[in-house]
């Protein structure tokens, strides 16, 4: 008819107001499990994601390495973590009592020890944990004892061997258990008390030896669910964490499996 209007068909018009709908998201990838760990965890947690994804490859994993204390803060002020790994049980406590852990989640994935680590060519020749005292005015590198958990490990070790007031002095606080080690390998300090996950001595030249039994405190890394999280694949993955099979490779990089309850 002439001088009618052209028009587009209803079933056009509903087509393409789909289009619009969907399309935006096809291409959107899954968000990626966060998970905030320990820095003594960064060298072995990268062999756990990579075993965990060969059954998940469409899993996309990040990782936020820090001092606990720190990572604990930053969740506390809202970071979108969905796994916690603390290396000591302080700083998950403190998730927990403001309510950012989901109940019933939280587990012991692994345990450590502490270790007494020199620098390349051990310049202040320390042979055992007495030789701290006798290493003149050599400053000794650890984590910061106020907040980082390796700190606070040592502070406990040093008190029961009674040479804590004696070498306060020379401590030089590390912001976290990784810088700690950096600090020696790299020759800046010239001994530390490490990780012993931290610690071999066929890398870097280094030598050392593991604190005497008695003077080790329990170590105990926990992990843990953010309430927040919804996150399809993160209990799957703390779940892998801690599963015995799991126990081998915790053993293979320093690390002790997790254990029964501490007194």
């Amino acid at each position: 008819m002439a001088g009618a209007k052209p028009h587009t068909p209803f079933w056009g018009i509903a087509f393409l107001a789909i289009l619009t709908l969907v399309l935006p998201h096809c291409d959107k990838a899954p968000s990626p499990l966060r998970v905030y760990a320990a820095a003594s965890l960064s060298g072995v947690l990268p062999q756990f994601i990579d075993a965990f994804r060969t059954g998940n490859r469409q899993v996309r994993i990040e990782t936020v390495y820090g001092a606990s204390s720190v990572l604990a803060r930053q969740i506390e002020a809202g970071a979108p973590a969905d796994v916690f790994l603390s290396a000591d049980q302080d700083w998950m406590a403190f998730l927990d009592s403001l309510a950012l852990i989901r109940p019933l989640s939280r587990r012991e994935i692994c345990r450590n020890r502490l270790a007494v680590v020199c620098a390349p060519g051990n310049p202040l020749n320390i042979r055992e944990t007495g030789d701290l005292l006798r290493a003149g005015e050599g400053q000794i590198a650890l984590g910061d004892w106020h907040h980082v958990p390796l700190g606070k490990y040592a502070h406990q070790a040093l008190q029961r061997a009674g040479l804590w007031q004696q070498l306060l002095p020379r401590f030089v606080p590390a912001v976290n258990a990784r810088a700690a080690y950096t600090y020696i390998w790299q020759g800046h300090l010239p001994v530390g008390i490490v990780y012993a996950s931290d610690f071999s001595p066929d890398r870097m030249h280094l030598t050392g030896f593991p604190l005497a039994d008695s003077l080790q405190p329990h170590i105990s890394y926990p992990g843990a669910l953010l309430r927040q999280t919804r996150h399809p694949e993160a209990e799957a993955f703390l779940t892998f964490l801690s599963e015995p099979d799991r126990d081998s490779l915790w053993v293979e990089n320093g690390f002790l499996p997790a254990g029964p309850p501490h007194d």
